[in-house]
């Protein structure tokens, strides 16, 4: 994931400005888990009052607190090749989050010239909210994180989140990696990050699903990476995070399921 020369910028008082509005979005998302599939976007997409009340809050309060632009999943807004940009998706898993599933998240990224240098993933039914600032490591409930564990074939795991093709599992069920369908981009990311799974596949195209599991990721060593094995951006068709030990034989067994250029939308 290759990042533009990037200026000196404190992630720490980033935090702390929009510490308090970041509180408040995630009582909202927690107040409003089940919320109805009121608002069709598209074939078997859809988005909530939530999704769309979180989003008009951020955006006020990121805009107000940092003199950032936004960019938001429900409502857009500029293009993220300014300076400095948020890029925020209210309610990752918004399926899982109208039906009652814990698996779901807000994510947040803050882009210098399109590429992302800071990110905070909020799981707040699972109680964990990690940050990364680019080459400022990771952050687990403002702790930094533990080293994540080693790929083990006896217990690998890769995430995806959405459903893909019978055999790409069964085959990476063969290399040892046993195949979680979490519902969420940022969920799954998060897990891989975390190290309850070895590896992480976004065949969503959308940067706001991505971009900040993908610091995330990075900051805790993984390989970042599209399904080709190219470098990841905020326009590339799909993300993968996965292990260094395991990162080529990912790579592999997508390229060969001809999967390198798959996207699909997400839930």
């Amino acid at each position: 994931m290759p990042i533009n020369a990037v200026p000196e910028f404190e992630w720490g008082q980033i935090l702390t400005a929009i510490a308090k509005p970041l509180a408040v979005a995630e009582t909202m998302f927690i107040s409003g888990l089940g919320a109805k599939p009121v608002h069709p976007k598209g074939p078997q997409d859809f988005a909530t009052d939530i999704d769309l009340e979180i989003e008009a809050f951020l955006r006020t309060e990121l805009c107000e607190k940092t003199g950032y632009p936004v960019l938001g999943e429900e409502f857009g807004g500029i293009c993220y090749q300014e300076d400095f940009s948020w890029m925020v998706d209210p309610v990752d898993g918004t399926t899982n989050f109208s039906t009652g599933s814990p698996l779901c998240a807000i994510l947040i990224a803050l882009l210098y010239k399109s590429q992302p240098i800071g990110a905070i993933i909020s799981m707040p039914f699972l109680e964990k909210r990690l940050s990364a600032g680019y080459g400022q490591g990771l952050y687990i409930n403002g702790k930094p994180a533990a080293r994540r564990r080693k790929w083990d074939s006896r217990n690998g795991q890769i995430a995806f989140s959405s459903l893909v093709p019978g055999q790409l599992l069964e085959n990476f069920e063969n290399l040892g990696l046993r195949p979680r369908i979490t519902g969420s981009v940022g969920v799954s990311l998060a897990f891989a990050t975390t190290g309850i799974v070895d590896a992480a596949i976004s065949f969503s195209p959308h940067p706001w699903d991505n971009a900040a599991g993908a610091l995330a990721a990075r900051e805790a060593g993984l390989q970042v990476t599209t399904a080709g094995g190219q470098p990841w951006n905020v326009n590339s068709p799909n993300l993968v995070v996965a292990a260094p030990e395991i990162h080529d034989l990912v790579i592999a067994e997508l390229i060969a399921a001809n999967c390198a250029d798959s996207q699909q939308q997400s839930s």
